[in-house]
């Protein structure tokens, strides 16, 4: 019995912090889809500019229901960004990724659906707990962390 109650406070102080970490690296998406028209430059760099004149600059922006981040430069980012200090990862498109994405290393990574951060520490996805190594992200397998197993799935047993 003592053995269940610490394991089950051990994985709600986990959902606890999952919680507040979520909350605080939810990023201030801008409210309404942006309209205007992408424009590649000469070194290949994408950038967007509105309808109404100007273009996103150091901010979020959703175009076309994906959504993007553009530099202080307003260049549309590609690849592993660290932004407000959350991971993200934008594909080739410039789109942000969110849910599973399998990294050309054929490492799991997990991004969050609605602020499409880089997963950290454990996680209940779909009624399952995955631990993805803080800092880098990518999911245990295979393994004991704090104590617990992980399958090769990356699931806890």
């Amino acid at each position: 019995m003592e053995k269940a109650r610490r394991v089950f406070v051990h994985l709600m102080a986990a959902v606890l912090v999952g919680v507040f970490v979520m909350a605080a690296a939810m990023p201030a998406f801008a409210a309404t889809t942006a309209k205007g028209k992408w424009y590649q430059s000469g070194n290949g760099a994408w950038w967007y500019h509105y309808d109404s004149g100007g273009n996103p600059q150091g901010s979020w922006e959703k175009i076309d229901d994906k959504w993007y981040y553009f530099n202080d430069d307003g260049y549309a980012v590609a690849g592993w960004q660290k932004i407000s200090e959350r991971w993200y990862y934008f594909d080739a498109s410039c789109a942000m990724i969110t849910g599973w994405w399998v990294s050309p290393q054929n490492l799991y990574y997990y991004f969050d659906s609605g602020s499409g951060a880089m997963a950290e520490g454990w996680r209940n996805l779909d009624g399952k707990w995955y631990y993805f190594y803080p800092g880098y992200g990518h999911m245990a397998v295979n393994t004991y962390i704090d104590g617990y197993y992980i399958n090769a799935a990356g699931v806890w047993q």
